[in-house]
């Protein structure tokens, strides 16, 4: 029973340090060295038992807020470049198509990647679209679909609606000049 409160109480701690990095949009090294102070702090007060227990579950959840973070979308170099941990660079020239879409087709099935909530990540079987690669902070709209001339559906969302729009409308302006 020690054990299971300790471990709730280092859990709230995580929690609080995951409210913090959502609130001011810190970075994965901040993420880190935050847990990293953590742990230190955990295993200068606790037993090597509780510690045995403790430290997977710190572990685990550092795993979690990392998969959790938001996606970062730009273009770099002719690319759209997602940066997470399922990260894609897609060429601009290899987009035939680009839709704005405000809601997302059923999701059927996961066959790799993960969701935790309304945060999507992977590859995804989507009624009346098939397979996708799906990059979403949440459930946000509106949804970028970008089509490839190899066939990969590619739907994306960033955190702000705006950046959003403005990815689509520099890749839609990208393809119409060609």
């Amino acid at each position: 029973m020690l054990i299971l409160t300790i471990s709730v109480q280092y859990y709230v701690r995580f929690s609080y340090i995951w409210r913090i990095v959502n609130s001011y949009g810190i970075d994965t090294i901040m993420i880190t060295t935050l847990i990293s102070s953590l742990i230190s702090i955990c295993m200068a007060s606790i037993s090597n038992t509780e510690l045995l227990i403790i430290l997977p579950v710190a572990l685990i959840l550092l795993a979690i807020m990392y998969v959790a973070l938001p996606n970062k979308t730009e273009i770099k170099e002719s690319k759209v470049c997602i940066s997470s941990i399922y990260g894609h660079n897609i060429r601009l020239q290899d987009i035939k198509a680009v839709e704005l879409a405000e809601t997302l087709p059923k999701i059927r099935l996961r066959s790799g990647g993960l969701t935790l909530g309304p945060i999507r990540k992977g590859i995804f079987i989507l009624e009346d679209l098939g397979q996708c690669q799906l990059y979403l902070n949440g459930d946000y709209s509106p949804y970028l679909l970008l089509r490839t001339y190899k066939d990969e559906i590619i739907i994306l969302n960033c955190s702000d609606s705006e950046h959003t729009r403005a990815l689509y409308h520099t890749i839609r302006q990208h393809i119409a000049k060609r």
